[in-house]
């Protein structure tokens, strides 16, 4: 009995030596470089202009610049898009927008609203490309044109809201039968 303790214990420490951690290896533990901003200004107003005409005009109440990755993050933001003649033609508000300035996209996040003569456009996420002014929400978007309402999801447009494509989609409002097609 006496050996079978032994035995025992003789085993127990082999498989405890050759099986244990080393406590003399190092661990290296990565740490992550934290991305601040390089620029960050509270209540602002951005204005673009083309000549002596306002193109754009940008107000946020909190701009923060990424300069390595080239992007701007504005919270509470307003953008207004006139025309050549300094006339305002499109709006848009947003609670976050992430301007991407290598890929020239806007992409709002939380109570993004486009606001234009052609319609209301409402969605929790949009993306907008700046050079085609194509418009995708994977959402639920809203658009309302004059008294018609479209809900769906997968949303795509312009920003003049005349080619719209959506997935699952709800309607309310009148339809004229030659714009109707099967």
């Amino acid at each position: 009995m006496k050996h079978i303790f032994l035995l025992f214990i003789l085993i127990f420490n082999v498989l405890i030596f050759t099986t244990a951690c080393d406590l003399t290896e190092q661990r290296f533990y990565e740490v992550q470089q934290l991305d601040y901003a390089e620029e960050q200004i509270d209540q602002i107003e951005v204005l673009d202009y083309r000549g002596d005409i306002i193109e754009r005009s940008m107000i946020a109440d909190r701009l923060e610049r990424y300069y390595d990755d080239q992007k701007t993050i504005s919270y509470r933001v307003t953008i207004r898009d006139f025309d050549i003649e300094g006339n305002l033609i499109m709006t848009m508000e947003a609670d976050t927008l992430i301007i991407e300035e290598k890929f020239n996209t806007y992409t709002g996040k939380g109570n993004v609203i486009i606001t234009r003569d052609e319609g209301i456009l409402m969605t929790e996420h949009l993306i907008w490309n700046q050079d085609s002014d194509q418009v995708f929400s994977p959402d639920l978007a809203t658009l309302i044109r004059e008294k018609n309402v479209l809900r769906g999801y997968e949303l795509q447009t312009n920003t003049e809201f005349t080619q719209i494509e959506m997935k699952r989609v709800t309607a309310e409002g009148v339809i004229d039968e030659e714009d109707f097609e099967f």
